[in-house]
């Protein structure tokens, strides 16, 4: 959860959050 961006994603799904890492 570096961008804030990753956060909202990271509390909205953490799925999100992994997808972003992958990128």
């Amino acid at each position: 959860a570096k961008q804030t961006g990753d956060i909202i994603c990271e509390l909205h799904e953490p799925s999100a959050n992994l997808k972003f890492r992958e990128e």
